[in-house]
């Protein structure tokens, strides 16, 4: 499924503005996605095609899937998605063929309108950030009725530059013990 994006700072007071715009609150949860990067990718180098990511995302009170994104162009990723029974089976398999790169915990707040979805989340390191994901135009048309400029770079390479620039560092043991703590709906 080909999914196209836009993604904010999240201004104070946002809700109110999203709930005037037609949007419903949907459902918050905490989550949790595990990033798996190929062992041949330079990190931070420009994302083109052919580029791709793996992640097993644990969502709370949700069976746990494995998800590929394969970056199409800026903004527009193309995703496919599977539930698992066994998230330390998927972990332990894509740490041996990739590189365990990061973990992305957030806690997200989904509203729906239409074919369109807001996601406020509060990202771990990042702060708070407002994601905008539907048809083009749509999102466009939205991130402009909200008032919202500049948009930001996704969480992953927003994470990479703090990781680079010595602010945060990752323990690649992390997805181990969130794998083994974190309660996500088991079969």
């Amino acid at each position: 499924m080909e999914e196209f994006e836009l993604r904010f700072k999240k201004p104070e007071g946002i809700e109110d503005r999203i709930q005037e715009l037609g949007f419903s609150k949907k459902e918050s949860f905490q989550m949790h996605d595990l990033i798996f990067e190929p062992k041949t990718w330079e990190p931070g180098s420009d994302l083109k095609s052919g580029y791709f990511v793996i992640r097993i995302r644990l969502v709370e009170n949700k069976r746990p899937a494995v998800e590929l994104k394969a970056f199409m162009e800026e903004n527009r990723w193309d995703e496919v998605s599977l539930d698992i029974d066994d998230p330390q089976s998927a972990l332990d398999l894509f740490s041996s063929i990739m590189v365990r790169r990061r973990v992305i915990s957030k806690q997200r707040e989904v509203w729906i309108k239409d074919n369109v979805e807001i996601v406020l989340d509060d990202v771990t390191h990042l702060g708070p950030y407002i994601e905008i994901e539907g048809e083009e135009s749509e999102v466009r048309k939205i991130a402009e009725q909200l008032n919202l400029k500049d948009s930001q770079m996704g969480y992953g390479r927003l994470l990479f530059y703090l990781e680079k620039e010595g602010k945060i560092s990752f323990d690649s043991n992390e997805m181990n013990k969130i794998v083994d703590t974190f309660k996500y709906l088991k079969k």
